[in-house]
């Protein structure tokens, strides 16, 4: 899958779901200046946050011929 296509559904995935969605929130709401806690939630709780640790991963480079070759 191209690298564009990647970060176009990572895009709609934030649009419909993420920035609608009022649980994180909540939680911080809950637990003031504990975003860990709601990054929890997103990343292992949330079906939509752990298709975009999958997006995500697909995001990574390899290393620049010009990094490799001083290396």
């Amino acid at each position: 899958m191209k690298r564009v296509d990647v970060l176009h559904q990572i895009t709609e995935i934030r649009d419909d779901h993420c920035n609608i969605c009022s649980i994180p929130a909540d939680i911080l709401r809950q637990h003031p200046g504990h975003l860990a806690k709601a990054d929890n939630h997103c990343n292992k709780v949330c079906e939509h946050g752990a298709k975009l640790q999958e997006l995500g991963k697909q995001l990574k480079l390899s290393p620049r011929k010009s990094d490799a070759a001083a290396g």
